[in-house]
């Protein structure tokens, strides 16, 4: 072992003895808990700027874009699945060929379920505490 790291480790063992010495267990308990509250304080910081933009959005009356953006989402879908089939068969009904226009809903998709929060990344990184 160098010099040096034998030092700090010796440096290291004399002060946590100091320490344990001259600190009481109700000052190392209230100094503990002074630093969970700092580091939960922190943790909460973006939380609550989130919730303060949200509510500044809400105030604003300005419903912004993930409202338009669900909108138009809501409608490709629902063209889709519901309206685009309806029209073909009632044409088909009265004799008539209809010729609609082919939607790529796969690239909607993504779009669509990362509106929803169905991606699941964010619901791991929270689980999991990487979020930064």
């Amino acid at each position: 072992m160098d010099p040096v790291t034998a030092g700090l480790q010796f440096g290291k063992a004399a002060l946590q003895i100091a320490d344990d010495l001259f600190t009481s267990d109700e000052e190392r308990s209230e100094a503990e808990q002074k630093m969970l509250l700092a580091k939960l304080r922190a943790a909460m910081e973006p939380d609550q700027a989130q919730v303060a933009a949200y509510i500044a959005e809400m105030r604003s009356g300005h419903r912004g874009w993930r409202h338009q953006l669900g909108i138009i989402l809501s409608l490709a879908v629902g063209m889709h699945f519901v309206a685009f089939p309806l029209i073909t068969v009632l044409a088909q009904l009265f004799g008539y060929t209809a010729a609609l226009p082919d939607l790529d809903i796969e690239q909607l998709w993504p779009l669509l379920l990362g509106m929803l929060g169905l991606g699941g990344l964010r619901s791991y990184d929270l689980r999991n505490g990487s979020r930064k």
